[in-house]
């Protein structure tokens, strides 16, 4: 069997403070290329505070009903500590 697999998005991020607080959003389109299955559409959306240059926390949140999805909604918190 063969499938053509296709995914596509749009982001947008916009710094509230300078180098310190990014508003993100981002609307995706994952097509596995089979006929039983509907595409997945996903919008998802983000805050993210910059402690320094590298290290940050993030809350995110991504709403996967769209489309008649039954995946669930996800909302993830996230630290990044390089080192």
């Amino acid at each position: 069997m063969n499938a053509t697999v296709q995914g596509y998005y749009g982001r947008i991020d916009y710094g509230l403070l300078p180098r310190r607080l990014v508003l993100t959003g981002q609307y995706d389109v994952w097509d596995d290329g089979l006929a039983g299955t509907a595409d997945e559409h996903t919008l998802s959306g983000a805050v993210t505070y910059y402690m320094t240059s590298q290290v940050f926390i993030r809350a995110a949140y991504a709403y996967e009903k769209l489309n008649g999805s039954p995946r669930p909604n996800t909302g993830t918190l996230q630290l990044y500590l390089p080192f």
